[in-house]
Order: structure tokens, then sequence, then C-alpha cells
């Protein structure tokens, strides 16, 4: 949990800051394409949102540090609080904040990406979806004699075609399409220069180097030629179970 509440109706507020949450992030995104042309953008507006955002905030890390040590210890009984984890170790309100705010960037789309698109690919395929559930109910049961409490990190470890189902998901659609690299040295990369492009290309300091996740992960000579098809199958498969990760 990162420390806010379920309900946070006892801050005013909320759907301005969902609005000004979602504003900032794509200002960023636009931002980050633009590069030096960023100028372009509405900056006024931006700094409008992010106060919004920022206040909203403000209000749960200052509520977090007013409390006592054994208050903090107790609100962190049932389980591992990221807010008042942060309070345990700073002071520093803007530090907490904006930590708190990286984790809700980093953790609010993208899971709810990954949940939506394996929703939408167990509704197109349900072959897969049978065997996941099979394995869902062998491990933990079903309706009223299913084994919620059962359910932790652990066990989930266990359910090796659910991780092929995330896998696969993740693979058709990363959580980050597309990314950049800024080189912080004069460097060179193995392909991309000469006529034919397999020659090694010089990379300046200070450039930029854009790559897509997208289709990095849909490379046929990587993946198969069935590489646009979803086929959780082919984790368990040799070619793709000793492909490195970084």
């Amino acid at each position: 949990s990162i420390g806010y509440p379920p309900s946070v109706d006892d801050v005013a507020g909320k759907q301005d800051f969902a609005d000004a949450f979602n504003y900032s992030q794509v200002y960023t995104s636009d931002r980050t394409v633009l590069q030096d042309f960023y100028w372009l953008l509405n900056g006024q507006e931006f700094k409008k949102n992010n106060k919004i955002v920022q206040g909203f905030a403000n209000y749960y890390v200052n509520r977090a540090l007013n409390m006592s040590d054994d208050e903090l210890e107790k609100h962190s009984a049932g389980g591992y609080i990221f807010l008042y984890e942060l309070v345990k170790q700073t002071r520093d309100p803007d530090v907490i904040r904006d930590q708190a705010l990286n984790i809700m960037i980093a953790g609010r789309d993208t899971t709810a990406g990954l949940l939506s698109f394996i929703f939408y690919e167990l509704s197109r395929n349900p072959d897969v979806w049978d065997k996941l559930k099979q394995e869902i109910e062998q491990n933990f049961g079903r309706g009223e004699e299913s084994r919620i409490d059962e359910i932790t990190f652990e066990s989930l470890k266990k359910c090796e075609y659910l991780k092929a189902v995330i896998n696969e998901a993740l693979r058709l659609y990363p959580a980050v399409a597309i990314n950049f690299r800024t080189a912080t040295k004069n460097t060179t990369l193995p392909r991309g220069g000469g006529e034919n492009e397999q020659s090694p290309i010089l990379v300046r300091k200070g450039q930029a180097v854009v790559y897509t996740v997208y289709a990095t992960h849909r490379h046929k000579p990587t993946y198969g030629e069935d590489a646009d098809v979803f086929r959780p199958e082919r984790w368990f498969e040799p070619t793709t179970k000793k492909l490195g990760w970084s």
C-alpha cells in the first residue's frame, strides 16, 4: 500500500486531484516527445495542475509526519505502508511526497493497463481462460471452497501458467511502449551505421537514443512467426525461457 486510505472523502478536491494528475502525466509525456521544443506547451497550465497534485499529497504527508512512533506502528500493523515507512526514514516532506507520487505514477496506469489487456486477451482466447482458471482453482479452490487466505506472494509464484499469461500480456502490450536513454559519454552502438545499417554507429554525449519496446517484443526472429499472437505457452519453450532480461 502507498499510504493513502481506501477512502479519501476526508480531503476536499479528490476529483480535482485525479484530473490534475492525468493532465500532468499527459503533459510530461508530450514534453518528453518534444524535447527542445517543450516550450510549445502551456507551462502555466502544468504548474497549476502540479500545484493541485502536490497540495493533495501534502495533506497525507503532513498527517503522517504528525503521527507519533506508536501511531505509525499501529497503522502499519496490517501490512507494509510505503508512506509510513518513508516517514520512519526521513522527515523531509518534499522527499516523502515526491517518492509517494512517483510510486503512483509507476504503479497506477501500468497496473490498470496490464489488467485490462489480460482480460481483453482472455475474452478472445477461451482456451487460455480455461487453463488459467483450472490452475487458480487447483491452487486456491473455487466458490464457497475458495481459500483466499492462501493467496500470498509465495503461493502466486507457484502459478506457472498465471506467470506466463502475465508475461505474454506484457510482451504484446508493454507498460512502457517506447522509451529513450541519453548518452553520458561518447560511445558506439554495434549496429545502425553504414549503408546497410549493420555497422557500428557513433552516439555522442548528450544524444538521446529512442527505442520502441512494443516493436522489440513483436520481433519475429526472437519470438517466432506467431510473435503477434497471444500464446502464453511460448514462455515454457526453451527459446523463450533463455531470453535475457535487464
